[in-house]
């Protein structure tokens, strides 16, 4: 009836010696509030289910519902069943790896993934905190990175029972050098001091300078 409390303790697998069943033998009208405990020490393993309330016909759902937090699976879901109010356990969501950096050459591809589980999980990527659009599988790719795409990753997994985010994964992307001014040829007298540079852009630049393809020791600054 409206505004009445229909209270069930589990402790086991089994209807009405170790869980409250209430089997009606016409239409079941669900209504009220439903308040559900888990007693003697009973852990629920994920996937186990409860039919609560059974019968021929069951019409309606819980105004509100009360529902434990059991150590085991992490939490508790009621599903309604054309003939049956059923009690869910579900596995807590987690994540048991998670991204790693990555460091990659422009244009090439760059690739994150994550190992989660959970009941009806799905993935949103984020990237410096806001999420990418269309990035919902367990892996993400960047097929061309760019210097722009380089930053922090990380993912959030939601499931039935909760959400979790991973841990952050940094993403660098390596820009090979480029010359913008090539050494110009010049003449010199004998004597006189002979003076070549380059200019170059890119990181973590080295020079080594060659004379007939050969390597000149200690001639590795950009002049």
């Amino acid at each position: 009836t409206a505004g009445g409390v229909f209270q069930v303790e589990i402790a086991g697998l089994n209807p009405a010696t170790q869980y409250d069943n209430l089997h009606a033998s016409g239409t079941a009208a669900v209504d009220g509030e439903l308040v559900v405990s888990v007693i003697e020490g009973f852990v629920p393993s994920s996937g186990d289910a409860f039919d609560v309330i059974t019968a021929p016909l069951v019409t309606g759902t819980f105004a509100a519902d009360n529902l434990p937090l059991p150590a085991g699976p992490g939490c508790m879901e009621i599903a309604y069943q054309p003939a049956a109010v059923r009690i869910r356990a579900l596995e807590l969501v987690s994540i048991s790896r998670d991204p790693v950096d990555a460091s990659v050459c422009a244009d090439s591809a760059a690739t994150f993934s994550v190992t989660a589980t959970g009941n009806g999980i799905t993935f949103q990527w984020r990237k410096d905190g806001a999420g990418i659009p269309g990035a919902s599988d367990s892996t993400f790719t960047i097929s061309s990175a760019t210097p722009v795409d380089a930053g922090t990753y990380d993912v959030v997994v939601t499931g039935s029972c909760g959400a979790v985010t991973s841990n952050p994964a940094t993403l660098d992307v390596d820009v090979p050098p480029t010359i913008t001014q090539q050494p110009a040829p010049l003449t010199a007298c004998m004597g006189d001091t002979a003076r070549f540079a380059v200019t170059a852009v890119g990181e973590n630049l080295q020079y080594q300078w060659k004379r007939n393809l050969a390597e000149i020791s200690g001639a590795t600054d950009s002049v």
